[in-house]
């Protein structure tokens, strides 16, 4: 699956091109990121290793001049000694503090509702979530842009006590496609 999402979100960003667009009402965000690790744990007998990758495509509409409105998926699969993953809708809202220049500094919010399949037999679990994320827009031209930011996530299944929470580093790409022009 990690393989077919590259080239189709590669396609969609760059056959916009030629359009001209920017953070302004009417426009739409097409992109998201995508992530991969592996942690290896020693062990008392044996070494155990967790390979993680993470898909979250995101789109958003401007109902105003700088504010988004919409939504990603995001899909977590664990590997190696490993197994489990998690599906999640996450309705968003962004806002861009400039209007301007080729760097956009912005600040998300989200909120994230799905399941979590622990593998190994486990039940699934429901959860829900909230995140924020502080980030800049590294514009490449009038319509393409690679993410950066710093975020906070907070996840709580149903049937635990208390809530994972994750503090890290995201980067992806954006396309913004019509809009009208600058």
């Amino acid at each position: 699956m990690k393989i077919k999402c590259f080239p189709f979100l590669a396609v969609l960003l760059f056959a916009s091109v030629n359009a001209w667009a920017q953070p302004q009402k009417g426009s739409v965000m097409i992109g998201g990121n995508a992530g991969f690790t592996s942690t290896k744990y020693p062990g008392f007998i044996e070494d155990f290793t967790v390979t993680t990758i993470t898909v979250a495509p995101m789109a958003a509409f401007f109902v105003s001049d700088q504010f988004a409105v919409g939504g990603s998926i995001n899909l977590t699969i664990l590997g190696g000694d490993a197994d489990g993953s998690s599906i999640a809708a996450s309705p968003l809202a962004r806002y861009y503090f400039n209007n301007s220049g080729s760097s956009r500094f912005f600040g998300q919010a989200n909120v994230s509702f799905g399941s979590i399949d622990p593998g190994e037999g486990a039940d699934s679990q429901s959860f829900f979530g909230y995140g924020v994320l502080a980030g800049v827009d590294f514009f490449l031209n009038s319509n393409v842009a690679i993410e950066a930011g710093l975020g906070f996530n907070s996840q709580k299944a149903k049937d635990d006590n208390d809530p994972t929470n994750t503090f890290g580093l995201v980067v992806g790409v954006a396309a913004f496609i019509g809009g009208g022009s600058e």
